[in-house]
């Protein structure tokens, strides 16, 4: 009779299932307990968690453009900044990629800009100055 030979790969297959499985019950757990703490549920988290993050990136995103947009219109030689998505969209398509982050643009000309970013599903806004 042959001895019975163990599987290391076996072994190595049920830790990661448990792995997994204490993952899902970590995050789980968690998610529940925030909602239940602040009175949403958990699908609202993931909202929160998923739109604030596209937001503020979609507005350092922009912060770059605009300042490429200066250096092309002429820089520090009566170089101008964007007031507009439009005309930032020319340098960046993926700006509006999220068709659900707004951008606010306020004062812009050649000495500066101010825009802010928000998405619907966010309660915060984020302010983007040169």
């Amino acid at each position: 009779m042959e001895p019975k030979k163990s599987s290391e790969f076996g072994w190595l297959i049920i830790l990661l299932g448990c792995f997994l499985i204490f993952l899902f019950v970590l995050r789980s757990g968690c998610g529940f307990s925030l909602g239940q703490h602040y009175g949403f549920n958990g699908e609202i988290l993931d909202g929160l968690r998923d739109s604030e993050p596209r937001a503020q990136s979609a507005g350092r995103d922009a912060k770059i453009a605009e300042e490429i947009y200066y250096q092309n219109s002429g820089g520090e030689n009566g170089g101008s900044y964007a007031g507009d998505l439009k005309s930032l969209l020319s340098l960046d398509k993926h700006l509006n990629e999220d068709g659900s982050v707004t951008f606010l643009f306020g004062h812009c000309n050649a000495s500066g800009y101010t825009f802010t970013t928000r998405h619907p599903q966010g309660d915060r806004d984020f302010t983007f100055t040169d």
